[in-house]
């Protein structure tokens, strides 16, 4: 008992001990040094105790029952949160040799999973350098990846217990990889910007500038990445963030090739995107901004987590959302300035195959670019391909590539690719043997409005020094002079249509440029002599359509649900038999009607009868 009646704690009890043996023990051992109690230090050191009472205990269950080691690393508190004082000193014995010291103890298994998964992030899926700074942005430095990890790898072993019960609550639910990016996404987390580049002479700050440390901190390029290290640091509590302007060095080919390919994948990762709106000053000038017509701000528009807009002088357009895109006003200004609706933008995030490639070509159409290739570059995650980067090819050959990654990539609508017009540029591209293939995104404006079914192809769509190797449902059809909606028809079968078309290579001739209505599967194409090129002058003529969305399974063929066909006009290559595209100004669709309901598909052996024909074509 204590002189104030109360029984002695265990805590206390065991420190009089270790005091007791401990003490001499040093002293005997260390001259100089005389502790005659532990004094006032006695509180802390029973929290102290205490801590390593509970931790014997733990041990002791661990040892009692094996199997919880294995299952949940039972022991990790003890291992390492004594073991620093456990091997800090080493004592000696009375015949004065030392005694060899332990080895550290082995990590917690799941404290090795998080490192190793923090060492892969960081190496392999966030950008190449990071701007760091202190919790209120200040302190700005430059950490390649390897300084990087060595400021997260400390962060990840001093925090990795106080997190633990999280850890171990989610593991024995098995969610252990959860657990572990939960974790890990604390420490590797990063704050990413999208703005538009700045013109002036003291413009931006670029990796070669800071490197040297030839740049004014008083220039409109600097102010704009301190205030994105600030905003980062005090609005979004982040301390690692990227911009494009310092972090990337362009004079390092290879480093610009990695950057360009994975700048999707950085934005889709980053914590927060901060998008600043250099010409803004109020949420209702915002789809003014220039920032809406650059290139590159599209993916970077539809890729991050979480987007934040920021006017002209660094404050919030939209305070309290946590994404804007999420916000009406926000949306409302977003869709003015690039047609993309909120539904596009949700599905698009969820899964972004559903939407149409010509759609998401569409969006690309008016936007500019510094060097033409990025106009091809710069889709490529929007369509989650990859490929090299090679400045100096052209817009031409670049886009051509891109487009010709999409269809080997796509299983489903790869096809949908081919839904474009020609609008007001007839001439075809001389860099690429395809005529499906447009010379930019431009041409996706002239894709049809309809909504166009594809199904996924059973045979591989190749592309050959001849062009693109695809089979074809070909129905002719011939010119009326009647207005669409009073054309009398005669079908050949039980299939007709009709189709309204321009002629995009007579746009600039006033009289052939009107458009045109034609009569699909009627008799009177068959009853024609001769199939040939249009002359401005004739009366009456006749065309192909060669309708792409089909399925060809066994011995049938099957029509999309609602019969909407998306077609391509064909004229006769000379007297070969084969065919050319003809540019119209618009993609073509129409749909077939029936004179007889039916299910959906047609014999092969019955397609001559409705006046249609099977083709594998080259165009």
């Amino acid at each position: 008992m204590t002189l104030s009646g109360k029984k002695p704690s265990s805590s206390s009890l065991l420190l009089d001990a270790l005091e007791s043996i401990i003490i001499p023990v040093i002293q005997a051992h260390s001259s100089g040094i005389v502790i005659d109690s532990i004094g006032e230090n006695r509180r802390h050191l029973e929290s102290a105790v205490r801590q390593l009472t509970a931790a014997l205990e733990t041990f002791v269950e661990a040892l009692l029952q094996p199997s919880l080691i294995q299952e949940a690393d039972v022991v990790t508190e003890l291992k390492d949160s004594h073991s620093d004082i456990l091997h800090a000193t080493t004592f000696l014995p009375e015949n004065g040799s030392a005694y060899t010291p332990l080895p550290p103890p082995p990590r917690p298994r799941l404290l090795r999973l998080a490192i190793d998964e923090a060492r892969h992030r960081v190496f392999n899926k966030i950008p190449i350098r990071l701007l760091a700074f202190k919790p209120d942005g200040t302190g700005i430095t430059l950490l390649e990846r390897d300084e990087i990890w060595e400021r997260v790898f400390p962060l990840l072993e001093a925090n990795f217990y106080q997190d633990a019960v999280i850890l171990d609550k989610d593991f024995h639910r098995g969610k252990e990889d959860s657990a572990i990016k939960h974790f890990i996404s604390k420490h590797v987390n990063y704050a990413i910007l999208s703005h538009t580049w700045i013109s002036s002479a003291d413009g931006e700050v670029v990796y070669a500038d800071w490197k040297n440390g030839a740049f004014n901190t008083s220039s409109p390029g600097y102010k704009k990445l301190a205030n994105f290290c600030r905003v980062a640091a005090v609005d979004h509590k982040v301390t690692l963030g990227w911009m494009d302007t310092v972090c990337i060095n362009k004079e390092n080919s290879t480093e610009l090739d990695e950057s360009i390919r994975s700048m999707y994948k950085w934005y889709s990762d980053a914590d927060i995107c901060i998008t600043y709106l250099g010409r803004t000053a109020t949420l209702e000038q915002m789809h003014n901004d220039a920032w809406f017509t650059r290139g590159w701000t599209l993916q970077e528009l539809l890729a991050p987590r979480y987007v934040k807009f920021y006017d002209s002088t660094w404050q919030i357009l939209s305070p309290g959302a946590e994404d804007d895109r999420n916000e009406s006003s926000i949306r409302k200004e977003i869709q003015a300035a690039t047609t993309i609706t909120p539904s596009e933008i949700y599905m698009f995030r969820k899964a972004s195959y559903r939407i149409p490639i010509s759609r998401r070509m569409q969006w690309a159409a008016n936007r500019h670019v510094k060097r033409e290739e990025d106009i091809a570059y710069s889709l490529m995650g929007v369509f989650d391909i990859s490929m090299s980067i090679a400045y100096g090819e052209g817009s031409e050959r670049a886009f051509f590539r891109l487009v010709k990654k999409i269809l080997k990539s796509t299983k489903r609508d790869a096809l949908d690719a081919v839904n474009w017009g020609f609008g007001q540029e007839w001439r075809y591209t001389t860099h690429h043997p395809s005529a499906l293939i447009p010379s930019s995104p431009r041409h996706y404006l002239w894709r049809t409005k309809e909504d166009v079914v594809w199904f996924p192809h059973t045979t591989p769509i190749t592309l050959t020094h001849l062009g693109l190797h695809l089979p074809a449902l070909l129905m002719p059809a011939v010119l009326t002079d009647s207005n669409a909606e009073d054309v009398r028809l005669d079908p050949i079968g039980n299939y007709y249509s009709t189709t309204t078309i321009v002629d995009a290579i007579y746009r600039l001739e006033s009289d052939t440029a009107k458009p045109k209505t034609f009569k699909l599967l009627d008799k009177a194409s068959k009853r024609s002599n001769s199939i040939s090129i249009e002359t401005p002058t004739s009366a009456a003529y006749q065309r192909t359509f060669g309708v792409l969305n089909f399925s060809e399974q066994d011995k049938n063929i099957f029509l999309p649900d609602g019969y909407t066909c998306f077609a391509i006009c064909l004229y006769p290559k000379s007297h070969s038999g084969n065919f050319e595209r003809m540019p119209t100004s618009n993609a073509v669709s129409f749909t077939l009607r029936q004179v007889r309901a039916t299910n959906g598909h047609i014999p092969k052996s019955e397609l001559a009868r409705h006046g249609m024909q099977l083709v594998t074509m080259y165009l």
